[in-house]
């Protein structure tokens, strides 16, 4: 099948044509099914019992690039389709042999600070002094404190040698606690650190040769990192060090000419100083998590850090953002509201992911408080995408009851019993492809900044251009409620503009009521329903 059958095919099937879909699903599984064997023989393994499971990822990916497939472009579309279809596979692939890593035990920076025994502590501190001068992440130390630990390094009796794997882990967990992208460590500091951390520790004084520390780190490197620099292979390095880039290591171990030396050690943590920022503000200034929850979380993210990190918002056991200090859909909610909308989130983007449709009972408030089912009967619908407008997570999708075809938005916090639609045979059910011209949803046509501000308080009716009267200086409750606008040369008084902007028509006379000290709707039709709007609230108000 050509170019311009495969796109008269996808045109036939986005207008809702069952036999278009049939017929390109028959040529889609012979398709992936020679992408499976094509990356098989290529990764030289077999499918084992596994080609179900790999030619359902091939699916995803197709129904993916459907999704997204523009029939204007140069492309075919299986062309256009094996750049979906070849990573889910290979992401099926690699979950197949997924390894389960766990840590070891005895190694006390794994846990949380609060979890570890008095030991433990005592450990983490000594080390932190040496390098950090931190008694728990998120805090420093007093002078007191240091005087107090600087003296245990004195306490000691035993001086046994440890075994090879101890002093790897011993490495390791020193680098993963005491370096990040700001903070690197020599061979010599390395050695102090490891002799703290075996006195305070384990009661014990065994001092490493720096040659030791030396050739162990060196085959940590070997083990864990790429054998030879890449800017592809850039973010693969689990420990860096100065010349990484220049393949040092590599250099000294061939004995190649000039002065290679391998210092300056740090751990690639697995968030940067900034994304550590952006999680944590994101996590305190949330309207759906209580402050129980937040303090967790940030527990959880700073666990998984050096020790030099810190934050504005934690003082080293509490989130230092007032929780109150949020007033949004779910900040003061009760009971277990917030765990529902994120359930219900969750099986959402499963679908839309896997493009199937789910069936939900919508509810409204009643007088108590309580969710109540606005009809008794389940949706049925085909989701395309999430999104959030003024503090509130939307559904937009499809509908249809098998005469009309109609996008709708639908309130996630007020859907219950969000579930996977199952066919007869128990499988999931895929999205209907309704025939809606020019598709606004479509992901080849989706732009969620423009569709949001077309659909003004999430109103179903169709957009259309909209003339409004504005103040020079109150450009902000412009730019707060839409992607864009239009200035027009139209003649008004001085210290006005006329601009056009594209939205809904019903829902922009309540708009204009709510900024009405500001702007004037220009359209001789709108106008008039707000001329009916005033009239009703003055006899309201009477």
């Amino acid at each position: 099948m050509d170019k311009i059958e495969f796109d008269k095919l996808i045109d036939r099937i986005r207008s809702g044509d069952d036999e278009a879909m049939e017929v390109f699903m028959a040529e889609m599984e012979e398709y992936i099914g020679g992408r499976i064997k094509s990356i098989l023989k290529n990764r030289g393994i077999s499918s084992g019992n596994k080609l179900e499971d790999l030619m359902q990822a091939g699916w995803v990916g197709v129904f993916h690039a459907l999704k997204n497939y523009d029939t204007a472009s140069k492309a075919k579309f299986t062309t256009y389709a094996t750049e979906y279809i070849d990573p889910e596979i290979n992401r099926t692939l690699k979950d197949l042999k997924t390894i389960i890593k766990t840590r070891d035990p005895i190694l006390a920076y794994s846990k949380s600070y609060n979890e570890i025994s008095p030991k433990e502590k005592k450990a983490l501190e000594a080390l932190a002094i040496i390098k950090l001068g931190t008694s728990q992440k998120g805090r420093d130390l007093t002078a007191e404190e240091r005087k107090e630990k600087l003296e245990e390094r004195k306490i000691y009796t035993e001086n046994d040698k440890f075994p090879k794997e101890s002093l790897v882990l011993q490495i390791m967990e020193i680098l993963r606690s005491a370096t990040d992208e700001r903070h690197s460590i020599t061979v010599e500091e390395l050695k102090e650190c490891l002799t703290m951390m075996r006195i305070v520790k384990f009661n014990n004084s065994f001092i490493e040769s720096p040659n030791t520390i030396t050739s162990t780190i060196e085959n940590i490197l070997n083990e864990l990192d790429p054998k030879e620099y890449t800017k592809d292979n850039d973010g693969d390095y689990k420990i860096k060090y100065r010349g990484y880039d220049n393949d040092e290591l590599i250099k000294k171990i061939k004995r190649a000419e000039g002065k290679h030396e391998v210092t300056d050690f740090r751990f690639v943590q697995p968030f940067s100083y900034q994304e550590l920022d952006e999680l944590i503000q994101a996590v305190s200034m949330s309207s759906y998590l209580s402050a129980e929850e937040k303090d967790n979380l940030i527990k959880n993210i700073f666990d998984t850090c050096g020790g030099y990190y810190r934050s504005p918002f934690w003082d080293g056991k509490h989130l230092r953002f007032n929780p109150s200090a949020i007033h949004g859909r779910f900040s003061k909610s009760s009971g277990n509201s917030e765990k529902d909308l994120m359930a219900n989130l969750k099986t959402i983007q499963t679908a839309i992911n896997h493009m199937w449709q789910i069936k939900f009972t919508f509810n409204g408030y009643d007088s108590d408080g309580n969710l109540v089912p606005t009809n008794k009967n389940p949706h049925f619908f085909s989701p395309f995408h999430l999104v959030v407008y003024q503090d509130l997570f939307y559904l937009i999708g499809l509908w249809s009851d098998g005469t009309n075809k109609k996008i709708y938005h639908y309130r996630v916090d007020l859907m219950s019993d969000v579930e996977i639609l199952t066919g007869k045979n128990n499988k999931p059910v895929r999205i209907k492809m309704y025939g809606i011209e020019n598709l606004p949803i479509w992901n080849c046509n989706w732009n969620p900044e423009k569709y949001l501000s077309e659909h003004l308080y999430m109103a179903y009716d169709e957009p259309r251009d909209i003339k409004i009267k504005i103040k020079k200086t109150d450009y902000t409750d412009i730019y707060k409620w839409f992607s864009s606008y239009t200035k027009t040369n139209i003649p008004c008084e001085e210290g006005y503009d006329v601009i056009i902007v594209k939205t809904s028509p019903s829902m922009i006379v309540h708009w204009a009521l709510q900024y009405s000290s500001k702007v004037e709707i220009l359209d001789e039709d709108i106008r008039a329903e707000i001329r009916k709007e005033i009239k009703k609230l003055g006899e309201k108000y009477e």
